[in-house]
Parts: C-alpha cells; structure tokens; sequence
C-alpha cells in the first residue's frame, strides 16, 4: 500500500497577510506499506488531515497510526514500512491538488 502525505512546517510564531500561521518546508513524502493487515478507516473526506503518523513496532509487526484533524482516521499493521520518495515543492507552493495524489495508472475517474 502506497500513502501519500503532503506535509510542511507551520510557524506558529509568525502569521501571513491574512492572518493564518505562516507555512513553509512543503513536501510530498511517499510511505510504502508492505502487506498491510486490519485495515481500518474511517471519515475519509476531500480534505484529511493528519495531526500525526505513529509507528510503534510490536513483536516484528509495524503497528501504523494516522490521527486525522478533519477527515481520515485509519489504523493498520504492516510488516514493513519505508520512505519511497520526498518530493520538495517549490516555495510559495500552495500544495498539490487532489489529482496529484492519485496514481494516474489505475485510477478511475
């Protein structure tokens, strides 16, 4: 299983001209899954976002936790997890759009 995460630092020091905490370090990080078992999600949405990525390793079994803020909870073991690839965005990047997630080979529009 492929997980893609767009993640980047938020200053919470330091606000835009909006208003909002400013953002900066934008990156996609590619996490690959390797035979995921008791699969279990939850709120999955437009927007799913993480809080956090907990990953606790229990008697040879990587246990994965993914906290969502709004959207996506899910929770799963998996025998090995790995970072396939960390895509830096340009600064000023305002993040990937939701088809720049999805793996154009097999899916379905």
């Amino acid at each position: 299983m492929v997980v893609r995460v767009w993640t980047f630092k938020v200053h919470r020091d330091q606000t835009d001209s909006n208003g909002y905490y400013k953002r900066t370090d934008f990156s996609i990080v590619t996490f690959r899954f390797d035979r995921p078992d008791e699969l279990n999600i939850e709120g999955f949405n437009h927007q799913n976002v993480l809080a956090q990525i907990v990953f606790e390793f229990i008697d040879g079994i990587v246990h994965v936790t993914m906290f969502g803020i709004y959207g996506v909870h899910a929770d799963f073991h998996c025998s090995t997890v790995s970072v396939e690839a960390v895509e830096v965005l340009p600064p000023g990047s305002r993040g990937p759009a939701v088809h720049d997630f999805l793996d154009h080979r097999t899916a379905s529009y």
